[in-house]
């Protein structure tokens, strides 16, 4: 708004649709000294919401009561508060689930031991040996499982070298074609030349596999997924992205065209055990490994969606 429009409308006419009460009662309500209320929801003229922050002074001019409201933005400081909430989340999350890793790979190996010897005793036809091969198959896809949660936890010992993102994505391209299905339309849109990276291949190509078998479960009925890559400087920290640190950073980004997501489910997606597919359909840890072997490097990941507008996820990693 514009001074002339805003001198022109009663305080109680900026009221927001939500806690309305409250701010007609902050705006009219004399009290001595100062006043701090809020944060309120407001929106700007264009339709943007807005969070801020009333100062009321109470005060004389010329013998006639007045007030003096000081308005500030804070939307951004909580946003940045929010978001710092949500990191320590993650880090309690991956720490939990690397100590339950850690136990339950101790039991694994015991179970997975002394069934391989067991098989190894029995003579061949035995018919105990099917069932011990059924218990070394589950042991190792659990062993699996639990390499996953040590991902999300950065516990596993990296293997650091020097990577090239454009090389790394046109490696394994035929795979990740077999993996996303014929339905889908795979692309692949690389920088040349791009910034060198420092970190494990194996562990890049999972954030890879992850994020290109996320996007394909988000479009069950095909669609498009587009792997890129960019160079990209950061000056400053980004007010939505307080914990992207000012550098140079190697891109990779992962976009499809499927049905995507509220800002609800997006705000959770790195979450360990948070999936939105149905019971036995998804373990809940693709997204959350990834986050884990990024911030494993000193990098950062953050996604970008709405409904029905699919899905874009775009990994930062410090150039090498």
């Amino acid at each position: 708004y514009s001074r002339e429009e805003l001198a022109a409308r009663p305080v109680t006419a900026l009221a927001p649709a939500e806690g309305a009460a409250a701010w007609h009662d902050a705006a009219v309500r004399r009290r001595p000294g100062r006043w701090r209320h809020g944060p309120y929801l407001h929106h700007t003229r264009a339709g943007a919401p807005l969070q801020v922050e009333v100062e009321l002074h109470e005060l004389q001019v010329d013998s006639a009561d007045a007030r003096l409201a000081v308005i500030t933005d804070v939307t951004e400081p909580l946003a940045q508060q929010g978001q710092l909430r949500q990191a320590q989340k993650m880090g309690a999350l991956g720490q939990l689930a690397g100590s339950v890793a850690h136990d339950f790979n101790n039991l694994l190996t015991a179970i997975l031991t002394s069934a391989e010897l067991a098989g190894e005793t029995l003579e061949a036809g035995h018919p105990a040996r099917e069932d011990l091969a059924v218990i070394v198959g589950a042991g190792r896809r659990a062993t699996e499982l639990t390499g996953q949660l040590l991902a999300v936890s950065r516990k596993r010992p990296p293997r650091a070298e020097l990577i090239d993102l454009n090389v790394l994505v046109a490696g394994p391209i035929q795979l990740l074609r077999r993996v996303v299905g014929a339905e889908i339309d795979l692309r692949t849109r690389p920088t040349a030349p791009v910034w060198p990276v420092r970190a494990d291949p194996g562990q890049i190509e999972q954030v890879v596999l992850n994020l290109a078998v996320n996007a394909r479960d988000a479009m069950p009925g095909g669609g498009t997924l587009t792997i890129g890559t960019a160079n990209r400087a950061v000056t400053v920290s980004p007010p939505n992205h307080p914990g992207l640190r000012a550098g140079e950073y190697a891109l990779l980004s992962v976009h499809d065209t499927g049905v995507g997501m509220d800002a609800a489910t997006l705000a959770r997606v790195f979450e360990p055990f948070f999936t939105t597919k149905p019971p036995g359909q998804g373990t809940g840890l693709g997204l959350s490994t990834v986050y884990g072997i990024v911030k494993q490097w000193g990098g950062y990941i953050y996604g970008e969606s709405a409904p029905g507008a699919g899905s874009t996820f775009s990994m930062l990693l410090p150039r090498a």
